[in-house]
């Protein structure tokens, strides 16, 4: 298998295979499954990712008890007009707050259209579809403290994986709307206060982004569903690996997601008579591990490194591995290194005033090149220069260790 890969594999090395342990229905045929399934193979990157998540995922609460649990309590005890040390709290107070109820009108309002979808496909019920927002809102704190303080966004999708492994086990097609629920809404519930938070510096009026804010999420997703039509019917082999230009990494981890958590199952992957059982002790080691830092940062206050360590960032930091490439994450090191140590230490003035702008404009540069090359060069079959930095200059990177590359296995 390959070392880095978002697929998963059968113990020969070749693709793992769905369609010979589903039936006509994609529910999954348990005799067919202990034919040919039985052994399924994880590459490396997924493993590192399964063990560091599911540390990272421990860690992290651990870490918003240990770090920030009294203010956590102080901020639910202070309301806005209380805040009077706060020059934009002062200036918000002007302004008539929404009202809680229209939190609750939405949320309820959500749940019951969320409800009705799953029960008219038959494929979510609404007692799968209320837990799943419990946990959305179990992990707001935790997750929401370490983006506020940090500025990364985590993603540790680990525990709702495995509470809809055992309620989904064998219908990969509900997994696949239980997973959309509950990892589109733990981002989305983050964004939401992230942009709260900047409308509140911006100081525009809470009862105008609102509406604003609920209204953006609709209009985005009718654009990307009619963008989703519009590149299913126009580019050929979309999707696959004839078509190296339009892979969908992100659609290929959710199938491999799919499979790992609703056709395997959590018991058969991280049982006790499993070959990925130790995984399992990234919950223990999790939660050990913001503890020693906390206690070093009590004990050596005058170390100032101590207090920059942040164990869910280091451990849920590697989450994107299977979707991403392999030259990702040596860029997000080397651009973070040069912003946060060099022109931190050496050019601070330009740091302070520019380094957040900067960050903001290769975030929007990237979309609007995206758009350009999308629609200005790949539809009118203008192709990237060839040279030997563009070609595949290693036809064997997604080989195995015996140099050969993995193919789906008829039998």
């Amino acid at each position: 298998m390959p070392i880095v890969s978002n697929s998963v594999f059968d113990i020969n090395g070749y693709y793992y295979n769905t369609s010979k342990v589903l039936d006509d229905n994609s529910q999954l045929n348990e005799t067919a499954y202990n034919i040919y399934g039985s052994d399924m193979r994880l590459p490396l990157g997924f493993v590192v990712v399964f063990g560091f998540t599911l540390a990272g995922f421990s860690a992290a609460i651990v870490h918003t008890i240990l770090y920030h649990g009294k203010s956590c309590i102080e901020q639910f005890r202070i309301s806005l007009e209380d805040q009077k040390n706060d020059v934009h709290a002062q200036l918000m107070s002007h302004y008539a707050e929404v009202p809680e109820f229209w939190y609750y009108i939405l949320f309820v309002v959500s749940l019951i259209l969320g409800t009705i979808n799953g029960y008219h496909n038959e494929l979510l019920s609404g007692h799968v579809l209320l837990i799943t927002m419990i946990l959305n809102i179990m992990f707001v704190v935790p997750f929401g403290f370490i983006m506020a303080t940090t500025g990364f966004q985590i993603g540790s999708y680990i525990l709702p994986f495995v509470i809809g492994s055992f309620l989904l086990l064998g219908n990969p097609l509900s997994f696949i709307i239980y997973e959309a629920y509950s990892v589109g809404c733990q981002n989305k519930i983050v964004v939401f206060l992230i942009l709260l938070k900047t409308a509140h510096y911006m100081k525009i009026p809470p009862r105008i982004s609102f509406p604003f804010l609920i209204l953006c999420p609709i209009i985005g997703s009718i654009v990307s569903y009619i963008t989703m039509i519009y590149l299913l019917n126009n580019i050929p082999n979309i999707c696959t690996r004839e078509n190296s230009q339009w892979r969908c990494l992100a659609t290929e981890t959710s199938y491999s997601l799919t499979i790992i958590w609703a056709v395997v199952g959590f018991v058969r992957l991280l049982g006790p008579k499993s070959m990925y059982s130790s995984l399992l002790y990234g919950f223990i080691i999790g939660p050990i591990l913001p503890v020693i830092s906390w206690f070093l940062c009590r004990k050596f206050p005058h170390v100032k490194w101590l207090t920059l360590i942040n164990f869910p960032v280091i451990l849920l930091a590697v989450y994107a591995i299977p979707t991403t490439s392999t030259a990702e994450y040596p860029s997000w090191f080397l651009v973070g290194f040069i912003f946060n140590y060099v022109l931190y230490r050496h050019a601070h003035g330009w740091w302070e005033k520019y380094a957040y702008v900067f960050s903001a404009a290769m975030s929007c540069g990237v979309a609007v090149c995206g758009i350009l090359i999308t629609f200005a060069l790949q539809n009118n079959d203008i192709s990237f220069p060839q040279w030997w930095g563009t070609t595949d200059v290693c036809p064997l990177a997604g080989a195995n260790y015996s140099g050969v590359i993995p193919t789906y296995h008829e039998l």
